[in-house]
């Protein structure tokens, strides 16, 4: 189903943060799947953004996370 909104809460490094998804989710017989991204600051966790060389690589402070639950009914 699209068009699904749901809040969780995500907690990195010791901090945690509501957030607002809007995962795909399909369901089936026993068995449900809900996959996602969610794009976040690493700043926001307390996270400093991964550089090295003085500057030169560096990782953006944005970063996209993709996730992929599964869940299935277990037998009696």
């Amino acid at each position: 189903a699209s068009g699904f909104r749901m809040s969780a809460t995500l907690t990195l490094n010791g901090s945690t943060r509501a957030m607002d998804l809007s995962p795909q989710i399909v369901l089936s017989t026993g068995e449900i799947d809900v996959d996602g991204r969610v794009a976040l600051d690493q700043t926001s966790f307390g996270i400093t953004p991964f550089s090295i060389l003085g500057g030169a690589l560096q990782v953006q402070d944005r970063v996209a996370v993709r996730f992929r639950i599964r869940a299935r009914r277990l037998p009696p």
